[in-house]
């Protein structure tokens, strides 16, 4: 979509006779500065000045609003315009905005100046008018292609987890009575699933915890485990999930006061 932007705008700068050519973007509630064509050392400047809410503020933000062209023959004597220091850098005088619709909704907006005051020639509106259609299939095309991007994410995620679980139950199935194997197994699908460093899986006898299987472990995590069957510190964070019952995510361990200083010295580097 950004390369589609910025094509637009080097077009219609060149095609309308324009001094610049901005190119913006609405994401439902604000307006985003999106390409331009043609802009001085002032470019970081306006940039600078969005994301604005539809208004008064600009041609661009007029034409969201309105959904309609908006056109301001001489931005010094509009009241309402406040890019006039950007208007003064980049040395223009006139603007006119054309909305891009996507059924009847707004997508964004196109613009470019000139540096003398007057209105626009219909043709140059015209032509602005079809880059406007021409944005608004990319950003249609982007929409489309980013909903079949996550769904196909999710499709994938899902059979991978019913892949997963699968193998664990023929694997529970061919081998009865031989628990190690399913919890290596478990663990293995778990780690992956997850795109986990590393997993450990234990078993609860009573109170008493026991590690059953192991993947990827650091060594100084591994010394941590070692030992046999223990109880648990309820502030670890399977401390937590065997006294809640609860699942239990922590986001930082390195700086989760519950968790005990020996688990957090090993990690810390």
């Amino acid at each position: 979509m950004q390369a589609v932007f910025e094509t637009i705008a080097r077009s219609a700068a060149r095609l309308c006779s324009a001094l610049n050519c901005f190119v913006y973007r609405l994401d439902g509630k604000l307006v985003h500065f999106a390409a331009a064509d043609r802009l001085s050392e002032g470019e970081e400047g306006v940039r600078s000045m969005y994301p604005l809410p539809p208004g008064r503020a600009s041609a661009a933000t007029r034409a969201v609003l309105n959904a309609a062209i908006e056109e301001i023959p001489d931005v010094e004597l509009d009241t309402d315009y406040q890019h006039l220091a950007g208007a003064l850098t980049e040395g223009y005088r006139s603007i006119v905005a054309v909305p891009m619709l996507m059924n009847a909704r707004t997508v964004g907006a196109i613009a470019v100046s000139r540096s003398h005051v007057g209105p626009f020639p219909p043709r140059q509106i015209e032509l602005l008018q079809t880059f406007a259609g021409q944005g608004v299939i990319a950003i249609e095309n982007a929409r489309l292609f980013e909903e079949v991007q996550s769904r196909t994410a999710e499709l994938t995620a899902s059979l991978e987890q019913q892949t997963a679980s699968s193998g664990v139950l023929q694997l529970i199935s061919s081998s009865p009575g031989e628990l190690q194997p399913v919890f290596d197994a478990m663990l293995e699908n778990a780690t992956r699933i997850c795109e986990a460093n590393f997993g450990v899986l234990t078993r609860l006898h009573c109170d008493v915890v026991e590690v059953v299987a192991t993947l990827g472990l650091p060594p100084e995590l591994s010394a941590l485990w070692q030992g046999g069957p223990a109880r648990v510190d309820r502030h670890t964070g399977l401390g937590r999930v065997i006294e809640t019952k609860q699942t239990v995510h922590i986001i930082d361990v390195t700086t989760d006061q519950a968790t005990p200083s020996t688990i957090r010295c090993v990690l810390l580097p």
